[in-house]
């Protein structure tokens, strides 16, 4: 639901209403916007006068307190108005000389302790100039029990009961932490939950709190698996499964330039190199673990030669390591059954058989007598 900052004046600049932040129901015109504001229909808690409403001069609007203000004419939409030009309202007033007040009926005061004791109010909350998500989800669960027909009849009722069930509400949503689950609890066994006014809302937040106690349990068993799982001499996952090696061809394009900036400096180090002698990326990678794991993961679309790639990963991904080599572009299927001793090498190039011949082929020396250091270099890290 938006919402706009509005204040109201005199012709004279007296103040009438502070800066305060409303919420907007519909597409009002301003005209109708300032008089639902005038009357209280807007917030319960701010009333200036019904009276007001025919004495409007002229509405200004602006992107912030101290900023310029333009005029605008207050038979238009407010929602385009504040999208357009900024959700800072100052509505000018100009009252008549002779008006004055009407005479206060003798029995205004007791009307005013009745209405009192049967109106329901909800709580204002002090919001920043520029609302972020958590102000601006707390302005939705106002209106959401507003709307609902929901408050608190005694206004101290409203500014400690209320406040701090709206509070509660708010961190349980934004949060999703199990204490906020048992504080909502506390609110559904309270006397005044039990009210009409507040009957359409019991079952939600039952429900709601209900999912943040399982959604608690089923993290608690989650930390508890990980943390049996750290603690076994043999890794959950087999080195099989750790390990992938494969062979690419070289990529004919950079999905973007700067997919082509992050990759440059190792592209330059990998051709300079001899076929088949290993180099640690290490040095390449981001420091964070997960953009570590997206560059490895994009390797295949950033490398301008033909490559091979052996990856190692622990069974929580929290540790990865990798090698590259180059490969000659020219090595043909013959080549390549010569070098493997197995023709589906040539042709049938799978994850499995990839690995199978890459393993031999660290041991067998294709040329440059670094098949021997590539192993030595990959068993180091295991």
């Amino acid at each position: 639901m938006p919402s706009v900052n509005a204040k109201v004046v005199l012709s004279n600049r007296k103040e009438i209403l502070k800066w305060q932040i409303h919420s907007v129901i519909g597409n009002p015109s301003l005209c109708e916007f300032f008089h639902s504001l005038a009357i209280g229909q807007v917030s319960p808690e701010v009333f200036i006068n019904k009276d007001y409403h025919d004495f409007l001069l002229k509405a200004k609007v602006g992107n912030s307190v101290i900023g310029e203000f333009f005029d605008i004419n207050i038979q238009c939409k407010l929602n385009e108005i504040a999208q357009n030009f900024g959700n800072f309202f100052l509505f000018e007033l100009q009252i008549l000389e002779d008006y004055q007040l009407p005479l206060q009926k003798e029995n205004d005061a007791f009307e005013i302790l009745i209405s009192n004791s049967t109106q329901l109010s909800l709580s204002s909350f002090k919001l920043s100039k520029k609302l972020n998500r958590k102000d601006l989800l707390c302005q939705d669960i106002v209106e959401w029990i507003k709307k609902n027909g929901g408050g608190w009849k005694e206004k101290i009722t409203t500014k400690s009961i209320g406040k701090s069930f709206i509070n509660d509400l708010l961190n349980a949503i934004y949060d999703c932490l199990n204490q906020h689950a048992n504080l909502l609890f506390g609110h559904l066994n309270a006397p005044w939950m039990g009210k009409s006014q507040f009957t359409w809302a019991y079952p939600i937040i039952e429900k709601f709190a209900k999912c943040l106690v399982k959604y608690h349990i089923y993290l608690n068993a989650q930390n508890i698996e990980i943390s049996k799982n750290h603690q076994l001499e043999i890794p959950v996952r087999s080195m099989e499964d750790s390990i992938s090696i494969k062979i690419y061809d070289a990529t004919n394009f950079f999905p973007n330039f700067r997919a082509k900036y992050d990759y440059n400096n190792l592209n330059d180090k990998l051709f300079t190199l001899p076929y088949w002698k290993t180099l640690n990326i290490e040095s390449f990678m981001p420091l964070k673990p997960s953009k570590k794991y997206e560059f490895i993961q994009n390797l295949p679309d950033n490398i301008y030669c033909k490559f091979g790639i052996f990856h190692y990963s622990s069974s929580n991904n929290a540790f990865h390591a990798c090698f590259l080599w180059h490969v000659d572009k020219n090595l043909d299927k013959e080549e390549i059954t010569k070098l493997t001793g197995d023709s589906s090498a040539a042709s049938n190039m799978n994850e499995k058989q990839v690995m199978l011949h890459t393993k031999q082929l660290l041991v067998t020396d294709p040329g440059e007598s670094n098949g021997s250091q590539f192993f030595n270099n990959i068993c180091a890290i295991l």
